[in-house]
């Protein structure tokens, strides 16, 4: 990356090849808009069998933006097995997230889930007594500490890149999509596919 990075500044266009270009990342709004008086457990406070992913079960969860804020696709990810669960939502309210997480991840095995601040999250509390699991929250603008679920990110954005309305993508065309991810062997799972690491003997 550094060559290709010395390569940019002389004018050249390898850099042009990744398939992530590393775009600068910015703010999306001016101030947190965290409620006020509602509690949080930081990811300081993550035990560290979570960080080291030595177990099935810890998830990451993330909220997708369709161009226009028209329509929202919501991620969640097995830090350990990189198992993947894709929703599409009409909307951002925390009652529908809640609801969504619950029923997305029913049948699984779940021990934790780590977060960021967006307030979309803000009913994380009846989420986390619900599922009987705690609830953990990066740092504000660190996107980095959920660095599993920012990945799979950038692999749904190959299929939904950021200019497109997400509110008129079919159920059916993301199920699609997320069953290609849950078959598709990584390099850190020794060239097995999600869903033969998190329904296997692995873990």
């Amino acid at each position: 990356y550094r060559y290709l990075q010395r390569d940019k500044q002389r004018g050249g266009d390898l850099w042009k090849n990744l398939r992530h270009l590393r775009k600068r990342r910015h703010r999306r709004f001016g101030q947190p808009r965290w409620p006020q008086g509602l509690p949080r457990k930081f990811i300081e406070q993550r035990p560290e069998v979570i960080n080291q992913r030595k177990r099935i079960g810890d998830f990451e969860r993330d909220l997708m933006v369709g161009a226009g804020r028209q329509g929202y696709l919501m991620a969640l990810i097995d830090r350990k097995t990189q198992l993947v669960k894709l929703v599409g939502l009409k909307n951002n309210k925390a009652s529908l997230i809640h609801v969504e997480t619950v029923q997305s991840l029913r049948g699984l095995s779940v021990k934790s889930m780590t977060n960021d601040n967006g307030v979309e999250f803000s009913s994380y509390l009846k989420t986390a007594k619900e599922m009987k699991i705690p609830i953990y929250f990066s740092r504000p603008y660190a996107s980095w500490e959920r660095g599993t679920v920012e990945n799979v990110n950038k692999l749904v954005r190959q299929y939904f890149p950021k200019k497109t309305n997400l509110k008129e993508i079919s159920d059916e065309k993301i199920k699609m999509v997320e069953t290609l991810l849950n078959h598709r062997p990584r390099k850190k799972l020794g060239f097995r596919t999600p869903i033969e690491t998190n329904f296997g003997k692995i873990g």
